[in-house]
């Protein structure tokens, strides 16, 4: 609930704090003894202070460095020899999260493991989404090594096996899938899913036909695909969808034709280099016109595209350049939008490859335009992010994956503050997270999250309290 999250990310100023249900084993990186997702001097100082009278490790088992089941000197100046003579690095896991191969009796107090949805080959998506008509919500994970979307179901207090609950359906997809979206196409008051694959230059279309039931793939071929939104361009009552087509540099604009129930191809829209992402929602009207639209990120011209809806499909707005002073080069690579500081006009925030592991916020104006508000820094490199109240107090949030430490980062909106401010939090994951969905997989109210971890083949599902 909203009191348990607060005091959730309150304990997370001084440490990490992960605060998840069902399990025992709490992946971790040794040596990131505050929880901040970077390893370095700080770290073998809160160690030390740990020992001598200062805060103690919320998660003990990352200042066990050398991992012989208990935390003193000896880890500290472990460490210190490590960062600066680079010899004898900590004990595993290291340099990514994992588990603690050693049974000892150090724990992550007021923590434990996250559910775990093992065997997803190449996790590279997921949503948290009510989409079958069995009680509770579903997981829809893209799975890039076999190529297919699978739906797992779910069921309330989580599922007891290391495998997770059962995948209640299969979709196959072409090769190198990226990007999967949930929405109701056909207008059937069902649930569809259309996916993107890169390398196979297709988007599948699954129209849930019947309750539970998908028909045979619509596919839409298009150079290339990257992103992709599902968004109604055309006024008519029916989904459209929008596609980044990365090495052409343009958007597609494919129409849904109730009819014949497949697509026809409208009016694509030129972009900057390399359109990598796509972002909507149904309140997003940049210039107040009544219609829905869009924004994508180009990330070899360092530049976010409004796509602005004309009743007929899209047209481009004024390009966004997001390079600022100390980052000329970002090289962009999620969006997501919402609004951050509740003045009734939507923002975004970028995250960026380049720039010392950054994201970049930008917030909307009564003009239609944007001002850019501040960097935040991740510690290191961001990808997939979510704008969300994940704490429930009224004011959005921003989740963050960070493949290279096997971390989540929640970034907390202090509404508290003057202007925007945040308090981040890190969260172990499994090996390479990729991508974020949000929801309230086992039905007790509160926000839920769920991390696709590309490296390791895993869903990893962390339950508020």
């Amino acid at each position: 609930m909203v009191g348990t999250w607060r005091l959730l990310f309150i304990a997370a100023v001084l440490a990490i704090a992960t605060n998840w249900a069902n399990g025992s084993q709490y992946p971790f990186v040794r040596g990131d003894a505050n929880g901040d997702g970077a390893i370095n001097l700080v770290d073998a100082v809160v160690i030390l202070q740990s020992r001598f009278g200062g805060p103690p490790l919320v998660c003990e088992d990352t200042g066990d460095i050398n991992d012989n089941g208990a935390v003193n000197i000896a880890d500290a100046i472990h460490l210190l020899s490590y960062l600066f003579n680079s010899n004898n690095p900590p004990a595993a896991p290291f340099p990514v999260s994992g588990v603690d191969p050693t049974a000892d009796s150090l724990a992550c107090p007021g923590s434990s493991a996250p559910d775990l949805y093992d065997g997803v080959n190449g996790a590279a998506d997921i949503h948290i989404v009510d989409i079958l008509s069995h009680p509770g919500a579903e997981l829809v994970s893209l799975a890039n090594g076999p190529n297919q979307i699978k739906i797992h179901a779910t069921q309330p207090g989580g599922c007891a096996t290391t495998n997770g609950c059962a995948v209640t359906h299969t979709l196959n997809l072409a090769a190198n899938p990226w990007d999967v979206e949930v929405g109701d196409v056909d207008g059937n008051g069902l649930l569809d899913l259309a996916a993107t694959s890169r390398s196979g230059h297709r988007v599948h279309v699954y129209l849930q036909t019947a309750p539970n039931i998908f028909g045979s793939a619509i596919v839409i071929t298009t150079p290339a695909p990257r992103g992709l939104v599902l968004m109604d361009v055309n006024s008519d009552g029916h989904l459209d969808v929008l596609t980044a087509n990365e090495t052409q540099d343009f958007i597609g604009v494919h129409l849904y034709d109730p009819l014949s129930m497949g697509f026809v191809a409208g009016t694509s829209v030129s972009a900057p280099s390399q359109p990598y992402d796509l972002v909507t929602n149904p309140d997003f009207d940049l210039n107040a016109d009544g219609l829905q639209d869009a924004l994508a990120v180009a990330r070899g011209a360092d530049a976010v595209l409004p796509l602005l809806g004309n009743g007929a499909g899209v047209s481009p707005g004024t390009i966004i350049d997001i390079a600022v002073p100390g980052c000329s080069n970002p090289r962009p690579w999620f969006i997501d939008l919402g609004d951050l500081d509740a003045d009734g006009y939507i923002d975004f925030v970028v995250s960026n490859d380049l720039c010392a592991s950054t994201l970049h916020v930008y917030r909307g104006a009564a003009n239609g335009q944007f001002v850019f508000d501040q960097v935040i820094g991740t510690l290191s490199p961001p990808r997939h992010l979510v704008i969300e109240d994940v704490n429930q107090d009224g004011a959005l949030d921003i989740l963050v994956a960070r493949p290279s430490s096997g971390t989540f980062l929640a970034l907390i909106n202090d509404v508290s503050q003057v202007g925007l401010s945040f308090t981040g939090c890190s969260f172990a994951t499994m090996t390479g997270p990729r991508a974020i969905g949000v929801g309230d997989v086992d039905a007790d109210g509160d926000v839920d999250v769920a991390v696709a971890n590309f490296v390791s083949d895993t869903i990893t599902v962390h339950r508020s309290q």
